[in-house]
């Protein structure tokens, strides 16, 4: 979230916008300067550092947490923390609790089931070292609905990179249904675990002259956990149904190991409030149309925070309050579906260059070979070679 905050307080990335202005200009000509295309111009030369709240309390017992950053410069995308703050989260009873900074701009409190109840409000009070007090709106609590059921759909895509061939892919999908205390808003985070697998075990380490026999498979599995970027919303306000079926969520391909050997997404289903909805609908739609050459022009996102020391700043960011709903889904052998497997750069003979090497070989027909560490070790990139306490298999 700081990244897509980050960027648009900024504009476009400067590729981007360059590539975009390219594009564009020719359009404009080709159009016989008429107004077919109206311009976006982001204003870089006001591009003061403005203050970031990242911040989310949940009915779910344990900690709960605030980030606080600054905006960084355009040609250096980069997380700058905002360290040494006091923050504290109320809410509408008059109960307190003050957050302990425990990493550089990251503060939390652990709250008691008690104490988060839907139905209730939430507000976060920050003072910076440099005496900026930042506050919230209040954000109500609202009942989550439970996600019926998360399945999964064969949904393969053209590829533009690939001569317009088939990619094949899945499409994840979701049903719920809703009661009467349902509010219609939505949100969706999603993280994934997949396993993924090195090319070759280890058989022989060079720098001292160790053979392994049998081969070692210590880093030859791995599982990595990550968080969706992708902004899933929606709104069933003007549904009359209690039933929501079939809605899609995040799409899988088969570009790299996630499908291979086995998978699995947690699906987060969050209860927003209208403003909260407001704020991350407008996120969602920001980051599809920038995806697109013949994008509109981006929407100024407003959260819910102000100063009230300095009213004329702009302080980004969200504090919103949310029960949450999980549910998750295992992924393996998709049928009459093409799994990819990695490419190793082959391996070479030493040259006398090589005299003090350190790191991979293997053994061919007595012939010792190097090998680049990414064949070896599966968390070379990524990942951690213990296995989640979830994994089936």
């Amino acid at each position: 979230m700081m990244e897509q905050l980050t960027n648009r307080a900024f504009g476009l990335g400067k590729k981007k916008m360059e590539t975009l202005k390219r594009t564009l200009a020719l359009i404009f000509i080709l159009c016989g300067f008429t107004s077919c295309i109206e311009f976006y111009h982001p204003d870089l030369e006001n591009t003061e550092p403005k203050y970031v709240v990242d911040g989310e309390i949940t009915d779910q017992e344990g900690y709960q947490t605030v980030t606080l950053s600054m905006t960084s410069d355009i040609d250096v995308a980069k997380f700058v923390t905002l360290p040494h703050c006091t923050v504290k989260i109320t809410d509408n009873l008059g109960n307190i609790f003050n957050l302990a900074e425990v990493l550089p701009g990251i503060y939390k409190v652990w709250m008691g089931k008690e104490y988060l109840v839907p139905g209730r409000s939430y507000q976060v009070n920050i003072k910076t070292p440099s005496g900026i007090e930042i506050v919230s709106d209040f954000d109500q609590m609202n009942e989550c609905p439970s996600i019926d059921s998360v399945y999964y759909q064969r949904n393969d895509l053209s590829s533009s990179s690939s001569g317009g061939t088939k990619v094949q892919s899945i499409q994840f999908y979701l049903n719920f249904k809703q009661n009467e205390k349902s509010n219609n808003y939505y949100r969706w985070r999603v993280v994934e675990t997949w396993e993924h697998h090195s090319v070759y075990p280890i058989t022989w380490y060079s720098g001292g002259k160790l053979s392994y026999t049998p081969a070692n498979y210590s880093k030859f599995t791995c599982w990595t956990t990550s968080e969706l970027k992708d902004i899933f919303t929606f709104s069933s306000k003007s549904n009359s149904q209690l039933n929501v079926n079939r809605l899609p969520i995040q799409l899988v391909d088969n570009q790299n190991q996630k499908l291979t050997y086995g998978y699995s997404a947690l699906v987060n289903q969050c209860s927003l409030s209208e403003s909260a909805y407001n704020y991350w609908n407008q996120l969602r739609i920001n980051s599809d149309e920038l995806d697109g050459v013949f994008s509109s022009q981006p929407i100024h996102v407003k959260g819910n925070l102000r100063s009230t020391s300095n009213p004329e700043l702009d302080i980004l960011g969200f504090f919103s309050a949310s029960s949450i709903k999980t549910k998750r889904i295992f992924v393996q052998n998709v049928k009459d579906f093409n799994t990819y497997q990695p490419n190793c750069i082959n391996p070479r003979l030493p040259t006398p260059l090589d005299k003090d090497f350190n790191g991979y070989m293997m053994e061919i027909e007595g012939r010792k070979y190097i090998i680049e560490d990414a064949c070896v070790e599966c968390d070379y990139m990524d990942g951690t070679t213990v296995k989640p306490s979830f994994w089936p298999w």
